[in-house]
């Protein structure tokens, strides 16, 4: 069974796929480092508040982000 870092990091995979970036790139839309960014693709670590902003206000998509204390969760629609 999937851990919740697990899925929001295929989530975040999803969306970098989906933009057709690489994880360097998406390290820099983020505005971390590009192992951080690594460790949350691969369900590590959770991402904090500054990284999802970050995120989802610099690609084009439709979105909202709820965060409460250990959960993050984020929807996104496409054009």
């Amino acid at each position: 069974m999937r851990s919740r870092y697990e899925e929001i990091g295929g989530l975040f995979r999803k969306i970098r796929e989906e933009n057709g970036l690489k994880q360097s790139q998406m390290a820099e839309i983020a505005d971390c480092s590009l192992r951080n960014y690594q460790n949350i693709e691969l369900g590590i670590t959770q991402p904090g508040y500054n990284i999802l902003r970050n995120i989802v206000h610099n690609l084009p998509l439709y979105h909202y982000a709820v965060i409460g204390s250990s959960t993050i969760s984020v929807a996104w629609q496409r054009n």
